[in-house]
């Protein structure tokens, strides 16, 4: 019987500041392990097909193996799904739910 071997990887989150010709700046922020926020380049072609899409201020993921024999690591925009009119106005209706229950806390009026 094998033993089981675990793989582990460091992960971080992050947007793309700007596109530059073939490569584009990211600011990410580590998600498996303290630390500070980073700015990284990575070559468009790191996205797939989805660099033709890629544009500033959109959300990424990185996922880098800490062990060689598990690969390269990946990087991945995050896209949202549809979203209906009726999931906004909910959302809406929920956030000012939540500014009521908030406001006695603050000394100002908070600007909507």
């Amino acid at each position: 019987m094998t033993e089981p071997t675990v793989h582990t990887v460091h992960t971080w989150e992050g947007r793309i500041l700007d596109l530059n010709g073939d490569t584009f700046t990211a600011e990410l922020h580590p998600t498996s392990m303290p630390g500070r926020p980073v700015l990284a380049d990575f070559d468009l072609t790191v996205l797939g097909d989805d660099a033709t899409h890629a544009a500033p201020g959109d959300a990424i993921d990185v996922t880098i193996p800490t062990h060689p024999r598990d690969g390269g690591g990946k990087v991945r925009l995050r896209r949202l799904g549809p979203v209906t009119s009726t999931e906004t106005r909910a959302a809406y209706a929920e956030a000012d739910e939540w500014l009521e229950r908030l406001w006695p806390l603050f000394d100002e009026e908070p600007r909507r």
